[in-house]
């Protein structure tokens, strides 16, 4: 979910400057197996995901966030990094793949985090196809340790064409996540989309059939990270019930993530309650599902506001 406090850079499609921009990632090793030793190794996928979303790109571009990231993850036993990717892979592409190499030395896994609700409209299908390629560029030439998928936020609820043109962007965000899984697919990344429990009551009609909107999402992306906003953990795995079943049909990945958020209604977000609360509801919320067949695991949103929870 993006909010006042997780504004993102505008980027530009791409041009052929901006493609040759990618090409200092070869000098990060010349020749994998002379530095295949100095690199450490992939990490492995784990049966539940443990994530973060990390709306910025301080930890690639400051050292001293990077390592706090990296020691948060460490401390707090992240599998994944959802990092956010979009403008990085333009201007520094180097320091997103030493960010990448550095998790990696802790044991997680990174994805590339994009997103903005204009790209369901088809006037602006064209920057992130772009976005999407260079990413896919991108993954293409990591050496050693690399990106696992590409994850993507598009939330046309956020517009102001929502309220008049609704069927037309959630036809437009189908089209556009068909485009992003070949592209992605074409590379070495899987496609992750961060979708509304909602989305599993909301009807779209496409090629002649009416089904919820999260059937249609799901059989299109390889995992969905479900924003499941809330603080109670009944309502957590209710949200997520329906959304899970038809995952486990479609052979997709669910994974639940909760908010941590300030200046949100109290019921969506734990900032009241803190992380030692969080945490047992967490458990909790993992006990109930971890049995369930699509159940990948949980997720936190996001960095900047979990650090500031108080204990």
């Amino acid at each position: 979910m993006q909010t006042q406090t997780q504004t993102q850079t505008q980027t530009q499609p791409q041009t052929q400057t901006q493609t040759l921009r990618l090409m200092p990632l070869l000098a990060i090793c010349i020749g994998f197996a002379a530095c295949a030793a100095e690199l450490p190794p992939q990490p492995g996928p784990s049966e539940f995901e443990n994530g973060m979303w990390v709306w910025s790109n301080e930890p690639a571009t400051d050292e001293n966030a990077g390592a706090a990231l990296v020691e948060l993850a460490r401390d707090a036993s992240l599998t994944t990094l959802y990092v956010q990717a979009q403008t990085l892979v333009y201007d520094a592409p180097v320091l997103l793949q030493q960010l990448v190499v550095r998790a990696a030395a802790a044991g997680v896994q990174v994805e590339l985090l994009i997103g903005r609700p204009e790209w369901a409209q088809p006037e602006h299908a064209a920057e992130v196809i772009a976005i999407a390629h260079a990413l896919a560029t991108f993954a293409e030439h990591e050496e050693g340790p690399h990106a696992v998928a590409l994850q993507v936020n598009i939330e046309p609820h956020a517009l102001a064409a929502w309220q008049t043109n609704r069927d037309a962007l959630l036809l437009g965000l189908i089209d556009i996540l068909e485009q992003l899984r070949d592209i992605a697919h074409g590379s070495k990344l899987a496609l992750s989309f961060d979708m509304p429990t909602w989305y599993s009551a909301l009807k779209l009609q496409r090629h002649g059939q009416t089904r919820p909107m999260s059937e249609w999402v799901l059989d299109v992306v390889d995992t969905a990270v479900l924003m499941d906003y809330d603080d109670d953990v009944a309502d957590i795995v209710a949200h997520a019930e329906a959304t899970l079943a038809y995952a486990g049909v479609a052979g997709k990945r669910v994974v639940i993530g909760v908010e941590t958020q300030c200046q949100l209604d109290d019921d969506l977000t734990f900032c009241e309650e803190g992380k030692a609360a969080m945490t047992m509801a967490l458990a909790q919320v993992h006990a109930q599902l971890r049995t369930q067949k699509a159940y990948a695991g949980l997720a936190i949103h996001h960095w900047k506001s979990f650090i500031e929870l108080a204990k």
